[in-house]
């Protein structure tokens, strides 16, 4: 049961819902609806993947995601990276990436 209330922002715990869907809503607002979204943060937050509808892939370096794009035959992405949702909820935008072909 708690861990519904959590997931689902129902009793205590809806600042904590608040602060993911507000956090998948800057990571939006930063990235086009086409870009592969990644980050350096090992896990993304299954919440943050969920009220952003898309899936947010780690990567080490922009190197990894220009071989990502590649294999996956997307053209362009953004690394992203934001702070704990508990802590605030700030989202920047570190690196757009391009495969070779496209210019910057």
């Amino acid at each position: 049961v708690a861990e519904y209330e959590f997931i689902n922002g129902v009793s205590s715990h809806t600042n904590q819902v608040s602060a993911y869907k507000t956090t998948a809503e800057k990571i939006n607002s930063l990235v086009a609806k086409d870009d592969v979204v990644f980050t350096a943060q090992p896990e993304p937050e299954p919440q943050i993947i969920f009220y952003a509808q898309r899936n947010i892939r780690f990567v080490k370096d922009e190197a990894d995601a220009k071989k990502f794009l590649k294999t996956s035959g997307n053209k362009k992405g953004a690394i992203i990276a934001y702070s704990s949702v508990f802590d605030s909820t700030e989202v920047q935008l570190v690196n757009r990436v391009f495969l070779d072909s496209l210019t910057k």
